[in-house]
């Protein structure tokens, strides 16, 4: 994972447009769901050798300059 690419699979997903400020919604703080996208991808990386299930759902992305904030994640070692 990198931001860039990260970024990228975002553009091509439906859920854009909210991103985006869909319908006078503001924009949403993309680069901090990118970084914890990151986040957990370097998480499940660094603990690859004992990770059975990584779960994070939902989150939920503020408007642009307030953050992201994972609501629940399930976290399951072997």
């Amino acid at each position: 994972f990198t931001p860039a690419s990260i970024e990228a699979g975002l553009q091509r997903l439906t859920v854009n447009k909210m991103l985006q400020g869909f319908r006078g919604k503001p924009l949403a703080d993309v680069p901090a769901l990118v970084d914890a996208i990151v986040a957990v991808g370097r998480y499940a990386e660094a603990n690859m050798a004992c990770l059975v299930e990584l779960d994070v759902n939902p989150v939920i992305v503020r408007p642009a300059g307030a953050g992201a904030v994972a609501v629940d994640a399930l976290i399951r070692l072997g």
